[in-house]
């Protein structure tokens, strides 16, 4: 059977049409009730290479049952090079036979979900307030995947943005605006933490 590889672009589109939150909230309690689990992430130093490789395995019981596992090496120069810090690949293997049934960019399924994780949270814990104000600190490559989850939270209904350096605020504003999103850069961390509602 052949694999199939994922790239950025397909997991992207993929997840466009996917209740990410959802399957999140499913597997969190899939892992209260034992039939999901995973591991703090191990890492190895590469001193000789400058770099880190990580490894972060999990699983998961039922009729899909599968184990998985994303590697990813951090690598600091890569910025230089105009290269993502962060290289890796996500392998999915069927939870009986152990075969590798798929590949998938890891970039991208760490932005998907480390953004669904925040809205989930968000939506958890603080999305009864009408009219909630978030706040998210940082302009990365995380940040527009952030904003889009967040937007989808009810009653959260003004989104902010701070990062160290105002300028790099400016991009992300712009993007967001073409995805029709409402964003506004602020310059002063302390008084926007002060109104926001939920900071990520």
């Amino acid at each position: 059977m052949a694999v199939r590889y994922l790239s950025r672009a397909d997991v992207m589109k993929l997840a466009q049409d996917m209740d990410c939150e959802a399957a999140l909230r499913a597997v969190l309690l899939a892992e209260h009730a034992g039939m999901a689990g995973q591991e703090v992430r191990q890492e190895m130093r590469a001193a000789a290479l400058n770099g880190v490789i990580g490894l972060m395995p999990s699983w998961s019981a039922g009729e899909d049952s599968a184990l998985a596992a994303k590697t990813v090496c951090v690598m600091p120069g890569n910025p230089a090079l105009g290269l993502p810090a962060h290289q890796g690949i996500v392998t999915l293997f069927d939870g009986t036979t152990g075969a590798v049934k798929g590949l998938a960019e890891a970039g991208a399924v760490t932005e998907i979900r480390t953004a669904a994780m925040a809205a989930l949270a968000t939506r958890t814990l603080a999305a009864s307030r009408e009219g909630a104000v978030s706040l998210v600190v940082g302009a990365g490559h995380q940040t527009l995947p952030h904003l889009q989850a967040l937007a989808r939270v009810p009653g959260v209904t003004r989104h902010l943005i701070w990062a160290r350096r105002a300028e790099a605020t400016a991009p992300v504003v712009h993007a967001a605006r073409v995805m029709g999103l409402t964003v506004e850069a602020v310059v002063d961390l302390p008084t926007a933490a002060a109104v926001a509602d939920v900071v990520t």
